[in-house]
C-alpha cells in the first residue's frame, strides 16, 4: 500500500464513500472506521494530514469500544484523545 500512497488514498476514499452511502446517517461502523484508518494512513504516507484518522478513531471507538485493539491502533490527530472524549460523551453520540 505504501509504495503508491496516491493510489492507496484514492482506493480508501472510494471505500469510505461506498460504505458511508450504504450506512444509515449518524451510525458508527467498525468497517467504516477501518476504511477511514486506511485512508488516513495512506494520506500520512503521502505526507498529508487529514481528519480521516480522527473519523477512524470515532467510528472504531463507538462501534468496538475504546480499548479494542483496532481503536487503539488508530493514531490521533492533533489533540484528539478518543478515549477521554468517549468517556466524557458516553450519554450521546459525537
Amino acid at each position: 500500500m505504501f509504495d503508491r500512497p496516491e493510489d492507496a488514498a484514492a482506493d480508501a476514499a472510494r471505500a469510505v464513500n461506498l460504505l458511508r452511502a450504504a450506512t444509515r446517517p449518524g451510525a458508527f461502523s467498525s468497517t467504516i472506521g477501518r476504511a477511514y484508518l486506511a485512508l488516513g494512513r495512506a494520506l500520512q504516507a503521502h505526507g498529508k494530514r487529514d481528519e480521516a484518522l480522527g473519523s477512524a478513531a470515532e467510528h472504531l471507538q463507538s462501534a468496538l469500544g475504546p480499548d479494542h485493539p483496532d481503536t487503539l491502533s488508530a493514531p490521533r490527530l492533533g489533540d484528539l484523545d478518543v478515549k477521554s472524549k468517549w468517556i466524557a460523551g458516553r450519554s450521546h453520540s459525537f
